[in-house]
């Protein structure tokens, strides 16, 4: 890969405080019973909750229940919503890794690995039926902005497949859109959905935080498969080499950039200090704490 992950000095976790972290502990809970009642058959409901029971980072979650906080609500009654946002982004593994031919996800088996392709295209579906319906007691503008990052990131996968098949090198501003809509759309999405359904003033300005973190996450995310280690990652790294898959270090190495490792780390960081910016004007802790997580030394 030409880089080590010595190289890479990056947070394992992000620390939450006891009131987010037991709302998380909720969330997966009921997602984790979510079962045959709520996707009509149990010949759905399997491939539907496979990764259901073994969660991911939670980021976005964590963000609902971040804003929710920062702007003094009831954490539990945002259980359903931030559900619903983890669904959508459920929704898109299980057909992001039938694209990208990935067959193990989140230390499992991936859905169409388990259940065979037809069934996890459905499960992705439902998936999405699902959080449509948990969303919706939040009324209509909260269920418009989840369907806008629903739509954006399948805008972004069908790029990203038209890219890869073209057989050229990606540019930075293709990766950039590509990962606005893949990526930075449902986070954003998630820091300003509370914002959103309380109808507050700073809604724009939680999305352009959101937008800034997920970016980052992203590049994060590519920094981390090409120069990170299983053991920080906490799923398998090298998949983007292997599979030729567009990764914002290989942008730079295909555009000729020198140390295009350590250009990804200071575009990284330039999201990173763009959303710092952004919290003088709104003030949250925790959305402080993602940034110090998603900041590479």
């Amino acid at each position: 890969m030409g880089a080590t992950s010595a190289e890479v000095k990056m947070a394992a976790s992000i620390e939450v405080p006891k009131e987010i972290a037991t709302m998380l502990y909720l969330t997966t809970s009921r997602l984790s019973d979510l079962d045959k009642d709520d996707f009509v058959v149990a010949e759905l409901s399997g491939p539907a909750t496979h990764l259901l029971k073994v969660p991911g980072k939670l980021i976005r979650p964590g963000l609902v229940f971040s804003s929710a906080l920062m702007f003094k609500q009831e954490l539990e009654k945002f259980v359903d919503l931030a559900m619903a946002i983890e669904l959508l982004h459920t929704a898109s593994l299980v057909h992001d890794d039938i694209l990208d031919r990935d067959s193990v996800r989140r230390g499992v088996d991936a859905v169409h690995t388990k259940y065979g392709s037809d069934k996890a295209i459905l499960a992705g579906d439902a998936l999405i039926a699902k959080a449509i319906e948990l969303a919706s007691p939040y009324g209509g503008v909260v269920v418009k902005r989840a369907a806008e990052a629903a739509k954006n990131m399948c805008a972004g996968e069908t790029l990203d497949i038209e890219r890869q098949k073209s057989g050229r090198p990606m540019s930075l501003d293709e990766y950039k859109t590509i990962a606005e809509l893949k990526t930075a759309s449902l986070i954003a999405t998630s820091t300003s959905v509370v914002a959103d359904y309380i109808d507050d003033v700073s809604r724009n300005a939680l999305y352009d935080i959101g937008f800034n973190i997920g970016m980052s996450f992203q590049i994060r995310d590519d920094i981390m498969n090409y120069a990170g280690t299983e053991a920080l990652a906490k799923k398998p790294v090298g998949n983007d080499s292997i599979y030729s898959r567009p990764n914002i270090v290989s942008v730079f190495e295909q555009a000729g950039r020198p140390s295009p490792l350590k250009t990804a780390i200071k575009l990284n960081n330039y999201y990173v200090d763009g959303a710092r910016a952004l919290l003088q004007d709104v003030k949250s802790d925790m959305f402080e704490r993602y940034l110090d997580f998603l900041s590479i030394a």
